[in-house]
């Protein structure tokens, strides 16, 4: 017989939400951030470093100042997790040098509905089968009604795409399905992040190892870009908030490990998203993208992602009572 599952009320799932739709505005800051920085350096991958590294520098500090951090740092590396549940990092730099080449180009407010159509399906496919930390989600009309409302929304702001001399259709097109597969990324690093809470208790270190690995990652691809022929920045920009992406970054990540297991990767996807949509049509207004500012189809699309988090949020059976390791075993 099925274990009985929890009801979730509105106003257990609402402090949650609310975080995560918090460290979605921050991304959205972050993304406007580092696409200026790889504007002025020349480099989206050099940006994406530079706040990776910039994360980890303050992520080393907080972890050798904290005697909790370090014993489960400790614990972690006594329990010898498989090495691919450390490689979240990885993607979600992936994500960062996404953003730092597409923000400048057509703007936060799309990019980040270029994402919805990557971790919609995604988050329904984890949540059903149960691989985040939650366990399994099941599939209700509200939820799967929501992710067809944020596929809604994609279309939407695809249909409002027009041609200028700076930036083709063609061009605007390649990146929302960079966008798109970037989001599946975040998907997939949602549950890993979500497993290594499960296993180490302590939301800061598993920051601090995405970080890590994020910025091995792009410490590597930018030595193979320069060993290509790629040109080193020649001038640094001196505005001092171009830097600071990194250490915004790690609000970004510590929503999602501390919110996954309770919301699902559905709805913690959904909620990051209407966060970084708020945040960039506020960005773009101020500060308008090459492929324009922010018009009607951009605005209806983020109307109806809004709703789409509304829908996915609504309460219904929660996970399976028991531990949050529960739902298919992926192993050591």
């Amino acid at each position: 017989m099925a274990a009985p599952r929890a009801v979730v009320s509105p106003v257990a799932s609402a402090a949650p939400t609310a975080f995560a739709v918090a460290g979605g505005a921050a991304l959205a800051l972050q993304s406007r951030l580092n696409g200026g920085l790889g504007e002025r350096v020349g480099s989206p991958i050099v940006a994406a470093l530079v706040s990776f590294g910039g994360g980890l520098a303050v992520l080393v500090l907080v972890v050798a100042l904290r005697e909790p951090l370090r014993r489960a740092l400790r614990a972690a590396a006594a329990a010898r997790q498989a090495w691919w549940r450390y490689i979240g990092g990885a993607l979600g730099a992936a994500l960062v040098a996404v953003a730092a080449a597409a923000v400048p180009v057509i703007g936060v407010a799309t990019f980040t509905v270029g994402v919805v159509a990557g971790q919609v399906g995604g988050g329904l496919l984890v949540d059903r089968m149960g691989l985040g930390p939650g366990g399994r989600h099941a599939l209700t009309l509200p939820r799967v009604a929501g992710a067809g409302v944020a596929v809604l929304a994609v279309v939407t702001v695809r249909l409002g795409i027009r041609v200028t001399p700076e930036v083709s259709a063609a061009t605007t097109l390649a990146l929302l399905l960079a966008s798109a597969a970037a989001g599946l990324g975040v998907t997939v690093q949602q549950v890993l992040n979500g497993r290594l809470q499960a296993a180490t208790g302590q939301p800061l270190l598993v920051t601090a190892l995405n970080f890590l690995v994020g910025t091995s990652v792009l410490t590597l691809a930018t030595a193979v870009a320069f060993a290509a022929g790629a040109r080193a920045p020649g001038r640094w920009p001196a505005e001092p908030w171009l830097y600071v992406g990194g250490p915004i970054g790690i609000v970004v990540v510590l929503a999602s490990v501390v919110t996954v297991a309770r919301l699902g990767v559905l709805a913690l996807g959904l909620a990051l998203i209407a966060g970084q949509l708020a945040g960039g049509i506020l960005l773009d207004l101020l500060q308008p993208a090459r492929a324009g500012g922010v018009d009607a189809a951009t605005l209806a699309g983020v109307l109806l992602t809004f709703v789409a988090v509304a829908l996915a949020s609504w309460p219904g059976r929660g996970p399976a009572a028991g531990p949050a390791t529960g739902g298919v075993t992926l192993g050591r």
